[in-house]
């Protein structure tokens, strides 16, 4: 199967998505985007032992994938680092989420990052 997606209109996505993650990041970066509500202009957010916390950065590992750019490095690591202490949660099965979808990119764009290790105990949690 191919794209019917142009590099024009994934451009386009990137460009707007980028926006939209530059202003969740403004505040605590142990603070995690879970959405807005209904007639609000502001993200909820959440602490790192939300299920959902990993999304956010994992979304900023995939935006310093496609653009190599290091303010994105710098904000993936940042808030996945705040992720750390949830690795070893044993109260929780949704770890996965919480940990593996930053933590194995992480181990991936930045083999020697410390948050490689954060991933490797979550997997044996």
């Amino acid at each position: 199967m191919t794209s019917d997606i142009t590099q024009t209109q994934s451009d386009l996505v990137y460009s707007v998505a980028s926006k939209k993650l530059a202003s969740a990041t403004a505040g605590s970066k142990k603070r995690y985007p879970f959405g807005a509500l209904a007639n609000q202009t502001k993200y909820v957010k959440t602490g790192p032992s939300a299920w959902t916390a990993g999304f956010f950065p994992g979304e900023l590992w995939l935006m310093y994938q496609r653009t190599n750019d290091d303010r994105w490095l710098k904000r993936a690591n940042q808030y996945s680092a705040a992720l750390i202490p949830v690795a070893n949660d044993k109260g929780t099965h949704d770890l996965g989420f919480m940990i593996g979808v930053p933590m194995s990119q992480a181990a991936s764009l930045e083999p020697t990052s410390k948050l490689k290790r954060a991933y490797l105990n979550a997997e044996i949690t």
